[in-house]
């Protein structure tokens, strides 16, 4: 492009730059198409004109670029190339070539690397390193295998030089202490154990108890009452008892040690309240108060240790139910031990209503002290000659001693009436009455009632009416189930 003389560069400069540059641009928009657009004013039309076209032609060959235009259309590629040839160097000799019968019926299979290496270095030779590899793996054996060799005759060492220090087995006092230092230390050991003394502090020396398993347990319990240990410490020491190596005895021999087990916690404890309820019905023994005052002391640890797990919930349970079932038949005139054992168990009811067998046995055993209850009222109207009253059970009620009975034995059968109606059902099983669990099993313990259970007595509250709502609701349904377990045969 070349400025006219006289012009200025930002008139006719322009001017002249068009008219010059003209001819090129209309070349380039015959080569992009009639859409090109260059910005200037003359090239902006959709077509352009035959000398535009030739004029950029003449100017690429002049710049020695040939283009696809200039070819004519035999000679024009179908497309243009735009990557790589689809072309790879082959050999006359070639492993795919290969037709042997073994080829032919099995077909090509791609070597399989032996090692990762492989995959990451081009023109890889294993067989050079497979000598290396190996031994470095038996290298690494033997040392690892010197290693927990070595690790093994150390532990052994330090274990027997702990032994020859520590010759006395741990929680054993020394053979020189008294009976007279036993009974101080042990009274000093649970003192402290009231006081704020750790309990790692407690561990290190437990107290002397006796070598008898079958003693062992009551005298821990009588340990506790006597100090007044508060239950969540009395659980502590019930569990450390039965974990501690002061369970270990010698044998006859005393050469080797035997690991007995300590007994379960659940049969100790049913041990222990069943020979408590038995001394509870004899109020005429100077010892009445204290037997009172370790059944109101041992409640709490028992409950406490119920929740905490240290004992099996339901092997617990129904072993109580037994105990209850054996005293229910008491006199008249000695309800405080069953008023005791039933109020303690009216604490589980909500762990009761979870099984349906020992919620069965235990509505059954209810029942069966409600008849007695209802058999001794009518016997005592005979001999009195007393009309005979559509409320049978108030005189019950009017006692201070019956009373709690009455209202703990409607409360549980109704718990269990509205929380597990299943263990209600009637069944037509048959067992005879000396198998006390299978026959508490067989029909149902509604048939027992002197009365329906919606007529037992109910302490007063703004939720009475209520219950006798729900009551009746769950006895249809009770009805209405054993009426098809009947019809059914079953």
């Amino acid at each position: 492009m070349v400025r006219k003389k006289g012009a200025r560069p930002d008139s006719s400069g322009a001017e002249s730059f068009q008219a010059d540059s003209a001819p090129e641009l209309s070349g380039l928009a015959a080569f992009f198409g009639p859409s090109y657009s260059c910005g200037f004013s003359c090239h902006r039309e959709a077509d352009v004109d035959c000398s535009c076209r030739a004029a950029a032609s003449k100017m690429y060959k002049n710049l020695g670029v040939t283009s696809w235009h200039d070819n004519k259309p035999e000679k024009r590629v179908l497309a243009k190339k735009r990557q790589v040839p689809d072309i790879y160097p082959q050999e006359l000799k070639q492993e795919e070539d290969s037709l042997s019968p073994s080829r032919l019926k099995q077909g090509y299979a791609l070597p399989v690397p032996n090692y990762e290496q492989e995959t990451l270095f081009r023109e890889f030779q294993a067989p050079k390193y497979d000598k290396f590899i190996d031994d470095g793996l038996l290298k690494c054996g033997k040392i690892i295998t010197s290693v927990m060799t070595g690790k093994n005759e150390a532990n052994n060492k330090m274990m027997s030089r702990q032994r020859s220090v520590n010759k006395e087995a741990p929680g054993q006092p020394p053979p020189y202490i008294t009976k007279q230092d036993k009974r101080e230390g042990k009274q000093q050991w649970f003192v402290d154990l009231n006081t704020l003394k750790s309990f790692s502090q407690l561990a290190r020396r437990p107290p002397p108890l006796t070598s008898d398993l079958s003693k062992r347990n009551q005298e821990c319990f009588d340990l506790l009452f006597e100090f007044r240990v508060p239950p969540p410490k009395a659980i502590w020491f019930l569990k450390f008892i039965a974990v501690h190596p002061q369970t270990v005895s010698t044998t006859s021999k005393g050469s080797k040690m035997k690991q007995t087990e300590f007994p379960e916690q659940s049969k100790n404890f049913i041990r222990v309240i069943a020979d408590i309820v038995v001394k509870l019905n004899d109020f005429s023994s100077a010892e009445s108060s204290k037997v009172i005052a370790f059944w109101n002391y041992l409640v709490p640890v028992f409950k406490h240790s119920f929740e905490d797990g240290l004992v099996d919930r339901q092997d617990f349970l129904m072993e109580l139910a037994e105990v209850l079932h054996s005293q229910s038949n008491y006199p008249m005139d000695k309800p405080f031990a069953f008023r005791s054992l039933l109020v303690f168990y009216s604490h589980f009811i909500c762990t009761v209503t979870q099984n349906v067998i020992l919620a069965r046995r235990v509505a059954h055993v209810v029942a069966n002290r409600i008849r007695l209850y209802k058999a001794e009222l009518d016997k005592c109207r005979k001999v009195k000659n007393a009309p005979e009253t559509e409320a049978w059970y108030q005189d019950l009620l009017a006692c201070q001693h019956h009373r709690p009975i009455i209202y703990t034995l409607t409360g549980i059968l109704h718990a269990i009436v509205i929380e597990c109606p299943q263990a209600l059902i009637w069944n037509s099983f048959q067992v005879s009455s000396n198998q006390a669990l299978p026959h508490q099993l067989c029909g149902s313990p509604l048939d027992v009632l002197p009365c329906p259970p919606e007529d037992l007595p109910l302490p007063p509250g703004p939720t009475k009416d209520s219950v006798v709502r729900v009551l009746k609701s769950k006895l249809t349904e009770i009805k209405r189930r054993s009426w098809g377990v009947k019809r059914n045969g079953r």
